[in-house]
Order: structure tokens, then sequence, then C-alpha cells
């Protein structure tokens, strides 16, 4: 379960994270960018609860 869902998944967040840090930075207005920052922070609560479920799996 690991290999197959959890480390791809991790990977996924990885690079939306980064999509969504590179497109706050192009915004152009101010909702667009308080609506990506918010999505951004959604992600890397998500992404922070994978790594930790994934720490317990590798245990």
């Amino acid at each position: 379960m690991r290999v197959d869902y959890v480390q791809p998944l991790l990977g996924k967040y990885e690079s939306l994270i980064k999509l969504l840090r590179d497109n706050i930075e192009a915004a152009s207005s101010t909702s667009a960018r308080k609506k990506m920052e918010k999505e951004l922070t959604l992600r890397q609560n998500q992404q922070l609860e994978l790594r930790k479920y994934d720490e317990q799996l590798r245990h």
C-alpha cells in the first residue's frame, strides 16, 4: 500500500504545491491569489498528514 499509493500521492502533492507557489507569484488579482493561497494551505496540510501516515506504515 505504501509503495503503490502513499508515495506516488506524496509526489503528486509535491508537484501541485510547487505549481501553486509559482501561480501565486504570477497571479494578477488579489482574489485569485487568496484562493490559491487557501488551496496551497489545504494541500500542504494534506501532504503533512500523508507523511505522518507514511511514517506509521514504514514501521
